[in-house]
């Protein structure tokens, strides 16, 4: 889960998201992000629309919302998703 941060967060925003992308370690793991002012290009930021437009193997394991209740609800709903095939074997 990624709440609001600075640019620690924004880098590890995008060491996650390059683990997805390549499954590093055979699976993709959820993210989840809590605060929509943060995440949405309107914040200057514009993380998460970037991910979606890049994750189209992974995008239902992403979610941003303002609530923590539907983050923690999300999370334990997506279970780490096993890579389908290998891109560089």
């Amino acid at each position: 889960m990624f709440a609001e941060g600075s640019a620690g967060t924004v880098q590890e925003v995008f060491m996650d998201a390059a683990q997805n992308h390549y499954a590093t370690f055979d699976h993709r793991s959820p993210m989840a992000f809590l605060g929509r002012d943060r995440y949405e290009p309107s914040s200057g930021v514009g993380v998460y629309p970037t991910l979606l437009a890049e994750a189209k193997d992974y995008a239902d394991l992403l979610t941003l919302s303002d609530s923590p209740d539907e983050v923690a609800a999300f999370i334990r709903a997506s279970a780490p998703a096993p890579r389908a095939e290998r891109p560089f074997a």
